[in-house]
């Protein structure tokens, strides 16, 4: 697996109550980052307009940022890691559990091979 991933996913279709509700997402999340044993990180939360959300979780080496769209049924997700700590793919695999979308893209990108990162 290489240094720097970077992984975008897009959900569609997900219930859009859930979509807006920061205390569901939040429980979601929480649970994500406990099983990576990281559980007391915390998320930052903007609220837009239109009852979406969008937040970011700062982790040792991880970067977790997300945005739903509730009037689309759509939440964007990116995460990207530095050294191999954290697979950003089994984050986002848990977070399509949680939300069960009916579609699902993943697109993950891995840069940093000739880098020399302390793992």
């Amino acid at each position: 697996m290489g240094r720097i991933r970077h992984l975008i996913a897009d959900l569609y279709f997900c219930n859009t109550s859930c979509l807006g509700d920061q205390n569901f997402l939040g429980e979601v999340i929480g649970k994500v980052l406990q099983w990576w044993s990281m559980a007391d990180s915390e998320i930052h939360w903007v609220t837009d307009q239109n009852g979406g959300l969008s937040g970011l979780c700062l982790l040792p080496n991880t970067r977790f940022t997300f945005q739903t769209f509730p009037s689309l049924e759509f939440m964007a997700v990116e995460i990207i890691t530095v050294g191999r700590i954290i697979d950003p793919r089994s984050l986002g695999e848990q977070l399509v559990e949680a939300l069960e979308p009916s579609l699902v893209s993943f697109e993950l990108v891995v840069r940093g091979e000739h880098l020399k990162i302390d793992e």
